[in-house]
């Protein structure tokens, strides 16, 4: 997989995904950006969600347990100074439905 960024002045950057989505990313004006696009770190939290539930939802289906709501809660903690990287990301699964606790446990663990 290989993806470009290109800058659009400012803080901006833009995006064309290789599956043709396109993603505007962006800073807050108080550093500098015009809040044009959602900041590179929202989007790193997001993909860590949905890479993990695609692959939690896929495993499950294997199992042949279907839940019938399903969300994630994720939080970064980011270090105060630059690079402000993250120090920590705390994920917290929350599925519904008539799941075995100890297969939901494995399918995360997976």
């Amino acid at each position: 997989m290989k993806t470009k960024i290109d800058w659009i002045g400012k803080m901006a950057f833009s995006s064309t995904t290789p599956s043709g989505h396109e993603i505007k990313m962006d800073a807050a004006e108080e550093v500098g950006g015009t809040n044009s696009g959602a900041r590179p770190t929202e989007l790193l939290l997001n993909a860590v969600a949905g890479c993990t539930g695609i692959d939690i939802i896929s495993i499950l289906t294997k199992m042949r347990l279907n839940p019938t709501k399903f969300y994630i809660d994720v939080q970064g903690q980011r270090a105060d100074d630059h690079p402000k990287k993250f120090t920590e990301i705390h994920i917290h699964y929350a599925l519904e439905g008539d799941l075995p606790e100890e297969k939901v446990i494995r399918a995360i663990q997976l």
